[in-house]
Order: C-alpha cells, then structure tokens, then sequence
C-alpha cells in the first residue's frame, strides 16, 4: 500500500486523496480517494459514552459500536409504536 497522508482538525484525523485520476466530465468532485484500512485509524476524541466509544478505539470498532446502538434504538421505537396502537 502506498503512503497516505493527514490532516488533523481537531479530534479528527482526515485522510487526504495524493492519488492521480481522472475527472469525469460531469463529475463536481474526482472520484479518487486515498483507501486505508479502516483497523489502522484511530478515534483520538475524547470518550463518547452515548456509543461507548473510547479514545484510540480503531475506527473498524467506533463504527460498529454506533450501529449496534442504532439496533438497539431501531428495536426501542418498534416497540413503543407497539404499545401504542
């Protein structure tokens, strides 16, 4: 894999696109983006007790735990709506 590089805005860690392709004509923006495993990037915030993500949790992990929580609110509202019919 080649050399990706960042650029740091506050807690976060943006990948930044160096690979070279081309643009489609009606394209707004190239579709060419710099592809890093998701393991080897690292929330470096501070914890989120809403999802239970801590800091320097990979972001293979952060994501899963924020789906896992849109589950358990998915189940929560079905059943509310049950209760109310």
């Amino acid at each position: 894999m080649g050399t990706v590089n960042f650029e740091i805005k506050g807690p976060y860690i943006i990948p930044i696109s160096t690979c070279q392709c081309e643009k489609s004509p009606d394209a707004e923006e190239d579709n060419c983006c710099a592809r890093t495993p998701s393991d080897d990037l690292c929330y470096s915030g501070p914890n989120l007790p809403g999802t239970g993500i801590r800091t320097n949790e990979s972001l293979t992990v952060a994501l899963q735990k924020i789906d896992q929580q849109i589950l358990i609110l998915k189940e929560q509202v079905a059943s509310l709506i049950l209760m109310h019919m």
